[in-house]
């Protein structure tokens, strides 16, 4: 019974950071909220611990928590909105936010690898 006490802190702990990863990248809970097409109060809630994302919005954060840390292990924190809003070659021209908004994260994750490994889409 305390292994999955621990299990379930864990998971809360770890959703806790995603989504404040999620929030910080954007800028701003209402930056967030917008990507997500909820309340703009909502992002604050969830970090104030009154209430949880819908499963649709989880996934949109742990999407967003996932690219954000894979982009600034290799470049500034402070170019990542330039780039999540910026046409990109690997997605047809399609910014990485419209495409993440869109359910197409396995697509931003292979751009964004293909820029690491140095490609030309």
């Amino acid at each position: 019974m305390t292994m999955q006490l621990d299990l379930d802190a864990a998971v809360r702990e770890s959703e806790d950071a995603r989504l404040r990863i999620a929030v910080a990248s954007l800028g701003s809970p209402a930056a967030f909220a917008l990507l997500a097409g909820v309340h703009r109060s909502q992002p604050t809630r969830w970090l104030k611990h009154q209430g949880r994302p819908s499963a649709a919005t989880q996934r949109l954060v742990d999407d967003v928590a996932l690219v954000a840390t894979k982009f600034v292990r290799v470049w500034p924190a402070e170019v990542f909105q330039d780039w999540l809003d910026g046409s990109n070659a690997f997605l047809a021209g399609a910014s990485p936010k419209e495409c993440l908004r869109a359910g197409r994260a396995s697509d931003v994750l292979a751009a964004l690898e293909g820029e690491l490994a140095g490609v030309y889409a």
